[in-house]
Order: C-alpha cells, then structure tokens, then sequence
C-alpha cells in the first residue's frame, strides 16, 4: 500500500485503521503518517545503501530504537 491515508478524511483512516488492526495476513505499506503507523504495523524494514535492517514494533519504537532508547511500556506516552 502505497500512501493509503491520503485524501482520506479521519472517519475514512479510522475504518481503514480498524481493518487492518483486524487483517491477518501480511501487507506492506509505505507512509509518512506516524500516527497510522503507530496504530498498524508491527515490523518496520529500513532499506539504506542496498541493506535492509528491520525493527520489531511500530514506528515510535522504531524511532526509540534508532535513539538507543528501550521500547514504550503498554502505558507510556511517547514524547519523540
């Protein structure tokens, strides 16, 4: 899925959010929406100089691991 939240209005990203919270198959997405890849995924690939490294976890622990920071407990806010 290339860019699936744009033009979607928030009642729209919040159906497709839910779906794919739901979906039990793999998908790959490509997005600047922080906040839907918060909500949606669970691995993120960083492809850099023809490597591939991945991260487990959405992005704000994806974003924490590149600070060498540990993962959010369930409870915690992130402030990056």
């Amino acid at each position: 899925m290339d860019e699936p939240t744009n033009h979607l209005d928030m009642e729209s990203k919040e159906t497709l959010e839910e779906a794919l919270i739901g979906y039990e198959g793999s998908l790959i997405t490509v997005s600047h929406d922080r906040w839907f890849l918060d909500q949606v995924v669970n691995r993120i690939w960083e492809i850099q100089d023809g490597n591939i490294k991945v991260y487990y976890g959405n992005y704000t622990d994806y974003i924490r691991a590149k600070q060498g920071l540990p993962r959010l407990a369930d409870d915690e806010i992130s402030q990056v």
